[in-house]
């Protein structure tokens, strides 16, 4: 029977670790590159839906990107690995999805506890302790391997050989500000991006629907709604790249929220909203309506949204009204810097 694993992969390790997997670790011959396992097993890929992908995107994203090294070597009775430094996050990820999955916990239940490791022999006692000498002669000659992690790969291994099924972004430090004049050119880059790639399920590919989309998403169409006097934009900028594009007007009706195809189900479209309902409270406004699409509903529905009415119809797509009641008193959030 087929199944998959969630793992973090690890090129840096690669050129430390490579020539010993190749020699001691089966695993390496079968596809999978240098790791540190979240998961395993975890469900036949063909069982693997776009609701259990999302689940899965959200019980991740409540680990942010992390930094961690790789620098001393562990041992179970068969096997020798590289320890990371820290563990906690790691272990994180596991409880979180483990979680969200009861059906499948790690290792199939047989272990206690979480010990995140790089497994560079495994199977032969011996095999492990030349491996294990091995890496702490590197090791001491100062090869410890600083990595890294903003994703968790979802491999599966129907073929025979173990392949990506999908790749999940942590999520980064998320900076909300408003939006500029300056910010119009990317800001709609994100949006026709967005609609391009993740509206499939309201456009259905059709590629008159799409022209009728995007018709009147260009840059001077965002610039406008950006200086609108009752308008109030914001957008998302992670690592220096602008990634989230948000609006809405005075009366509360928040108009456009498109985020990055790259950063979708990594908070950049919660940090928006956030922000959006942030102005508007302060405002006085005491709800925010939208017109969903199909594909967006789930996450305004995740994010305290209702449904409003009968569908529209616009652009050869059906919008579907929302709404969300605000408090007056709603938290303050320092938009400078939302980490999700």
């Amino acid at each position: 029977m087929a199944i998959s694993a969630f793992v973090v992969k690890v090129p840096a390790a690669e050129l430390l670790v490579g020539p010993l997997r190749e020699r001691f670790d089966a695993t390496s011959k079968l596809g999978v590159p240098a790791h540190i396992t979240v998961l395993v097993p975890f469900m036949d890929p063909g069982d693997i839906t776009t609701d259990v992908l999302e689940k899965a995107q959200r019980a991740l994203e409540q680990t942010a990107a992390f930094s961690f090294e790789l620098g001393s070597v562990g041992r179970f009775p068969e096997t020798a690995y590289l320890v990371p430094e820290p563990p906690a996050p790691f272990v994180a990820m596991t409880r979180a999805i483990a979680e969200a999955f009861p059906g499948f916990p790690p290792y199939a239940g047989e272990h206690h506890g979480v010990v995140p490791h790089l497994t560079v022999a495994h199977g032969n006692a011996a095999e492990a302790d030349e491996a294990a000498e091995t890496l702490r002669l590197r090791l001491d000659q100062g090869a410890a391997v600083k990595a890294n992690c903003s994703s968790v790969t979802l491999i599966e291994n129907s073929t025979g050989r173990w392949k990506d099924l999908h790749e999940f972004h942590l999520p980064q430090e998320i900076r909300v500000r408003p939006a500029t004049e300056d910010d119009a050119a990317a800001a709609c880059e994100v949006i026709r991006n967005s609609i391009l790639e993740c509206c499939g399920e309201d456009h259905r590919f059709d590629a008159t629907v799409v022209e009728r989309w995007l018709r009147n998403k260009t840059p001077e169409f965002v610039r406008k709604i950006i200086v609108a006097p009752t308008a109030f934009s914001y957008v998302a900028v992670v690592s220096g790249a602008t990634v989230g594009f948000a609006s809405a007007v005075e009366t509360g009706e928040v108009t456009l929220c498109y985020v990055a195809p790259s950063v979708r189900f990594t908070g950049v479209g919660k940090a928006l909203l956030a922000a959006i309902e942030e102005h508007a409270a302060g405002a006085g406004v005491e709800a925010l309506r939208l017109e969903s699409t199909r594909t967006a509903r789930p996450f305004y529905t995740r994010n305290g949204f209702i449904p409003d009415g009968p569908p529209v119809s616009a652009f050869g797509i059906e919008g579907l009204p929302m709404r969300k009641q605000l408090s007056p008193a709603a938290k303050r959030i320092p938009l400078e810097g939302i980490t999700s």
